[in-house]
C-alpha cells in the first residue's frame, strides 16, 4: 500500500496477483525485488485538470494515489507514472507536429 509522509494514505485496493519467475543475477537482485522497492514521489496538483487522485494498476493490483503530498509507493507504480507521462509528451509532441504541417498546407492552398 502506498504511504505518504504526512498518514494520509493512499488506497490499494485488493486484487490477485499472478505468480512471476524471477532470477537473481550475481550481484543484482531480482527485477520483482526491485520493483517492490518503495520510492518517494508527489504528483503535481492544481484546481483544474490535475486536481483528482491518480489511479493506477500494476499486475492487477490498483492504487489511489494523492496528489500535492509526498507518498511513498513500489517502484514498480512509479514507473509506470513515469511511462504514461512520457507517451502524453510524445502525443502532444505529434500533435504539434500536425497541426503545424496541416496549417502550412492549407496556407499554401489559399
Amino acid at each position: 500500500m502506498a504511504r505518504n509522509s504526512n498518514s494520509a494514505p493512499a488506497v490499494e485496493a485488493p486484487a490477485v496477483e499472478a505468480p512471476a519467475v524471477e532470477t537473481a543475477v550475481e550481484g543484482k537482485p531480482a527485477m520483482k525485488n526491485y520493483m517492490k522497492e518503495m520510492v518517494k514521489i508527489r504528483l503535481f496538483k492544481d484546481n483544474d485538470k490535475y486536481k483528482d487522485d491518480l489511479f493506477v494498476s500494476v499486475n492487477g493490483r490498483t492504487f489511489q494515489i494523492k496528489r500535492g503530498v509526498e507518498v511513498e509507493i513500489p517502484k514498480a507504480v512509479e514507473e509506470v507514472i513515469r511511462r504514461s507521462e512520457e507517451a502524453d509528451l510524445m502525443t502532444a509532441t505529434l500533435i504539434a507536429a500536425t497541426e503545424s504541417e496541416y496549417e502550412s498546407k492549407t496556407d499554401s492552398i489559399k
